[in-house]
Protein backbone atom coordinates (compact mmCIF):
# COMPACT_ATOMS: atom_id res chain seq x y z
CA UNK A 1 0.00 0.00 0.00
CA UNK A 2 1.33 3.43 -0.97
CA UNK A 3 1.70 5.95 1.85
CA UNK A 4 -0.12 9.26 1.31
CA UNK A 5 1.94 12.45 1.15
CA UNK A 6 0.37 13.95 4.28
CA UNK A 7 1.09 10.79 6.27
CA UNK A 8 4.64 10.69 4.95
CA UNK A 9 5.18 14.33 5.95
CA UNK A 10 3.94 13.68 9.49
CA UNK A 11 6.41 10.84 9.86
CA UNK A 12 9.34 12.73 8.33
CA UNK A 13 8.68 16.47 8.47
CA UNK A 14 10.61 18.48 5.92
CA UNK A 15 11.38 22.17 5.93
CA UNK A 16 11.70 22.57 2.16
CA UNK A 17 10.31 20.97 -0.98
CA UNK A 18 11.47 20.62 -4.55
CA UNK A 19 9.20 21.88 -7.32
CA UNK A 20 7.54 18.47 -7.90
CA UNK A 21 7.10 17.94 -4.15
CA UNK A 22 5.57 21.41 -3.67
CA UNK A 23 3.18 20.77 -6.58
CA UNK A 24 2.15 17.44 -5.06
CA UNK A 25 1.73 18.91 -1.57
CA UNK A 26 -0.53 21.70 -2.88
CA UNK A 27 -2.29 19.60 -5.49
CA UNK A 28 -1.45 22.05 -8.29
CA UNK A 29 0.64 21.97 -11.44
CA UNK A 30 4.06 23.47 -12.09
CA UNK A 31 2.65 26.38 -14.11
CA UNK A 32 0.31 27.45 -11.29
CA UNK A 33 3.13 27.07 -8.73
CA UNK A 34 5.36 29.42 -10.71
CA UNK A 35 2.47 31.88 -11.18
CA UNK A 36 2.06 31.99 -7.39
CA UNK A 37 5.82 32.49 -7.01
CA UNK A 38 5.82 35.34 -9.55
CA UNK A 39 2.91 37.03 -7.71
CA UNK A 40 4.74 36.73 -4.39
CA UNK A 41 2.08 34.47 -2.90
CA UNK A 42 4.63 31.71 -2.30
CA UNK A 43 8.30 32.15 -1.46
CA UNK A 44 11.21 30.02 -2.59
CA UNK A 45 14.94 29.94 -1.91
CA UNK A 46 17.81 29.03 -4.21
CA UNK A 47 20.43 26.50 -3.20
CA UNK A 48 22.89 26.54 -6.05
CA UNK A 49 20.79 25.97 -9.16
CA UNK A 50 18.04 24.28 -7.16
CA UNK A 51 14.81 26.05 -6.23
CA UNK A 52 13.26 25.02 -2.89
CA UNK A 53 9.87 25.97 -1.51
CA UNK A 54 9.75 26.31 2.26
CA UNK A 55 7.23 24.46 4.36
CA UNK A 56 6.33 27.71 6.10
CA UNK A 57 5.63 29.46 2.79
CA UNK A 58 3.38 26.65 1.54
CA UNK A 59 1.46 26.50 4.81
CA UNK A 60 1.05 30.29 4.93
CA UNK A 61 -0.31 30.27 1.38
CA UNK A 62 -2.87 27.55 2.14
CA UNK A 63 -3.90 29.29 5.37
CA UNK A 64 -4.42 32.56 3.46
CA UNK A 65 -6.99 31.01 1.12
CA UNK A 66 -10.69 31.64 1.76
CA UNK A 67 -12.77 28.77 3.06
CA UNK A 68 -14.94 27.00 0.53
CA UNK A 69 -18.68 27.34 0.92
CA UNK A 70 -21.30 24.80 0.01
CA UNK A 71 -23.14 25.69 -3.18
Amino acid sequence: MQMTLSRKLRQNPKISYTTPEACAALGIGKTKLFELLARGQIKAVKVGARLLFTDESLRNFVNSLPEARAA
